[in-house]
């Protein structure tokens, strides 16, 4: 179970994305360290384990149909690439260059400011 998620709102309420879409940015940032590595000929994809996203995210995906629709949701906005391999079709993604801008906070002054820490 993944125990904290980190969203940023600002860019989320900017991007229009969702907060469910955005939970699952945030576990999608660590794929690397859960996910199978696969190297397709544009980079690396990582295999896609929806028991293992809705065993991480209990309080945010109950069904994998809901889970379904968010993935497709990220796909759409061009925050993950997604390809499929094999006889089964199974599902690889990583993160996009868009994706992995919205993650990023920037530098320390831009995500303190407005803050409780440092309020404007």
């Amino acid at each position: 179970m993944k125990y904290n998620i980190v969203i940023n709102q600002k860019v989320c309420v900017d991007q229009k994305i969702s907060f469910k879409a955005a939970a699952l940015l945030d576990l999608f940032s660590e794929l690397s360290s859960w996910a199978n590595a696969e190297v397709f000929s544009d980079g690396v994809y990582y295999q896609l384990a929806y028991s293992k996203i809705l065993s991480d995210l209990p309080l945010v995906f109950a069904k994998r149909d809901t889970l379904y629709r968010f993935i497709k949701e990220l796909k759409d906005k061009g925050l993950i690439d997604q390809c499929k391999k094999g006889k089964n079709q199974q599902n690889f993604i990583r993160l996009s260059a868009k994706g992995k801008s919205v993650l990023r906070f920037g530098n320390k002054s831009d995500s303190l400011q407005g803050s409780e820490k440092n309020p404007s």
